[in-house]
Parts: structure tokens; C-alpha cells; sequence
């Protein structure tokens, strides 16, 4: 098995070089793409777009190396390139377009909190009902005008 297959592998830089190239251009791809997408439905000037960008290339690097360079339980060793996301960039952009990035911020912020009670829902319901319930409330959005208000009122 040569050294290019081992976790611990120590590779040529000659061999290496082309890995590590495919490893940047993906991570530049990936991290910056779905901010331009989400900075622009929010209306964001250039140089607001630009400044998030650094700062998500910034994070993203940081978070790369914590990754690649295990420390005790922290970090897999693997060549994993961490960033920004492309899953949320439609409802991020509809959040943007419609309340401002200011929104953007407090949906992931409850996101969040959201995600750290999963595994208390899980515990409670199995996954089939968390999931039921999570297509219908979709689809009831879907279905239901925007505006109920509105529409009682016609």
C-alpha cells in the first residue's frame, strides 16, 4: 500500500501539489459562492460582500486546520475542508430579500438553538414523526396563502 493511501502517509510535495491545489479551488468555490449568493438577495454593496467573504475564507481556514491537525478529540486528521454551505442558500436569500441580513443572522442563530434540542426531540419522538411533521409543516406552507389576514378578508 503505497503512502499516497495512509492516514499517516508522508508523500512527496510533487505528489502532493496537485491534491492540495484541488483542496483550495474547492474551498474558494464552495466557501464564497453561496455568501455572494445570500449577500446579494440581501442587497449588500461590494465591499460589504467583499469583507464577508474574507471573513468566511478566514474562518473556514481556521476551521480546515483544527480538522486536518488532530488535537486529543478535537479534529478528524483528515484532509476535510471545512466552510459555509450551499443547503440553506434558498431560504437564506428569501429571508434576505424579504427582512435584511439582520434576519439572515437571527434565523441561524435559531437554528442553532434549534439543532442543540434535537436530540431531546429525537429521544421523545422517533425519527419518522420529527420527520412527518417537518414535510407537512412544508407543505402547509406551501398550500396556505402568505397572508392569512389577507385572505379571510376577501
Amino acid at each position: 500500500m503505497s503512502n499516497l493511501n495512509k492516514l499517516t502517509g508522508k508523500v512527496s510535495l510533487v505528489k502532493a501539489f496537485p491534491f492540495a491545489f484541488q483542496q483550495v479551488l474547492a474551498m474558494f468555490v464552495s466557501n464564497l459562492v453561496p455568501i455572494v449568493i445570500v449577500c446579494s438577495a440581501a442587497g449588500m454593496s461590494g465591499d460589504q460582500i467583499l469583507a464577508f467573504s474574507q471573513n468566511a475564507m478566514i474562518i473556514a481556514g481556521i476551521a480546515t486546520f483544527i480538522q486536518s491537525t488532530p488535537f486529543g478529540v478535537i479534529g478528524s486528521g483528515l484532509p476535510l475542508v471545512m466552510g459555509a454551505s450551499f443547503t440553506f442558500v434558498v431560504s437564506l436569500s428569501a429571508i434576505a430579500a424579504k427582512y435584511g441580513y439582520g434576519a439572515v443572522m437571527g434565523s441561524v442563530i435559531a437554528g442553532g438553538i434549534w439543532v442543540s434540542f434535537l436530540p431531546v426531540v429525537q429521544s421523545i419522538f422517533s425519527q419518522n414523526v420529527v420527520a412527518v411533521i417537518i414535510v407537512m409543516s412544508f407543505l402547509l406552507n406551501l398550500v396556505l396563502p402568505a397572508d392569512m389576514e389577507d385572505h379571510n378578508a376577501r
